[in-house]
């Protein structure tokens, strides 16, 4: 929940509407004093970057991973950098989140030149993640040529991963959020093997 109330306030903000920050923050969060003073940090990282902005904006890059699309936070194309800045906020504070190779702001950062690509020359994207309540706020640079090489081999890994038969690996980072896992018998397998192994 203070998650969503923090991307909602961080849309208001940069829309120059502060003082409602205040008001919604006091009135839906209780410890509302901190995710105010995040969003306010939030928006002043955000507009820091020149250029031209878009805030929540649906990226879709279904041309290269089937049925693929998000809600990117906020996007920044930079005309004269011919850079693309995809800045995902984080407002968890369980798992602190990696800037390199970020596979969803890599998605993300795909589906911006695919929309966009045809008007603005990119030769550089920049992934950010802000995550105030850690104070992990980092970034990670690709080249669009780069970029799209790595999206032909996500291409490949999700067409391989939607067959009946797609091999599966368990591991504690790739099973940490999956739905299936309570019934999934490779991570059975897997965890049996770890069990086996300590005897």
């Amino acid at each position: 929940r203070a998650g969503f109330h923090c991307h909602a306030l961080g849309v208001v903000g940069i829309a120059e509407h502060r003082d409602r920050i205040t008001i919604l923050s006091r009135r839906d969060i209780a410890k509302g004093k901190g995710l105010a003073d995040h969003v306010a940090a939030y928006v002043a990282y955000v507009k820091s970057f020149s250029g031209i902005h878009f805030y929540e904006v649906r990226v879709d890059f279904s041309e290269w991973i089937p049925d693929g699309f998000g809600t990117s936070d906020a996007i920044v194309i930079d005309e004269k950098l011919k850079t693309v800045h995809v800045i995902d906020l984080k407002y968890g504070k369980g798992v602190p989140v990696d800037d390199e190779n970020n596979s969803q702001g890599m998605l993300y950062a795909l589906g911006v030149l695919s929309e966009y690509s045809f008007i603005y020359d990119i030769d550089n994207v920049v992934i950010h993640i802000y995550q105030p309540r850690i104070k992990n706020y980092s970034s990670w640079s690709i080249t669009a040529t780069e970029l799209l090489k790595w999206a032909e081999w996500a291409k490949q890994r999700a067409e391989e991963a939607l067959q009946d038969d797609a091999p599966r690996t368990p591991s504690d980072k790739a099973c940490q959020w999956c739905k299936a896992k309570a019934t999934c018998k490779a991570l059975l397998d897997h965890t049996h093997k770890i069990i086996m192994h300590d005897f």
